[in-house]
């Protein structure tokens, strides 16, 4: 199962990603966000941003192979992402 938005308007949001959990954690496969659309304002506040709802994403889905987002996380989370995407 591939969970891919293709337009420029989607963000990642902590609902939309933890419904995608919920329905397919035992099959998803890749999960990711295409198309840049115009910059626009995200608020640099941790809390705002969808770094723990993705760390989330990968621990519960376990066939997860291609992660692709272009919303802005934070150093750290990506050394997350990777840690958790290797067990």
């Amino acid at each position: 199962m591939q969970v891919v938005y293709d337009t420029p308007w989607s963000t990642v949001t902590r609902p939309a990603v933890s419904a995608v959990v919920d329905r397919f954690a035992a099959t998803l496969k890749a999960y990711g966000h295409r198309g840049l659309g115009p910059r626009r304002y995200r608020s640099p506040a941790f809390d705002d941003r969808a770094d723990m709802a993705l760390v989330a994403l990968v621990r519960r889905c376990s066939r997860l192979t291609r992660l692709v987002v272009r919303d802005r996380v934070s150093t750290a989370t990506l050394i997350v992402l990777a840690a958790e995407g290797l067990r």
